[in-house]
């Protein structure tokens, strides 16, 4: 089953996802960075975890109005990005950036969902 939990309070959002972004340092080095530079007044756009069985699956944050950073904890399916898709697509998704293959997967499937077209601004 896949879920999405945001979060509203950056010390919780961080107690809960740097401990799974530092197991891979090097993949997550983006996501943590800004993780580690916000403080408990800092309001990020967004913060949010993608549970695939009550796992984390995907780590997102959002702190600049243009993307949201995707970090991917554990391999998800063509149809589980496709729940992704549906539980983000009441989200304002500026633009995605992270792992190629999933941020390309699932930013067609959420353009698709809101109508809208998807394109490749960082290769």
């Amino acid at each position: 089953m896949i879920q999405l939990h945001r979060y509203r309070e950056v010390q919780e959002f961080k107690n809960q996802v740097e401990p799974l972004l530092e197991k891979n340092e090097v993949l997550h080095n983006l996501a943590l960075g800004i993780l580690h530079s916000l403080h408990e007044n800092s309001k990020p756009n967004f913060m949010g975890i993608i549970l695939k069985d009550n796992r984390a699956a995907l780590v997102l944050l959002q702190t600049h109005p243009q993307q949201i950073i995707l970090s991917q904890i554990q391999k998800l399916t063509d149809d589980e990005l496709n729940e992704v898709a549906e539980l983000l697509q009441e989200t304002a998704v500026p633009g995605l950036v992270g792992e190629k293959q999933t941020v390309v997967y699932l930013s067609q499937k959420l353009a698709a969902l809101k109508n809208q077209e998807a394109s490749l601004k960082m290769d």
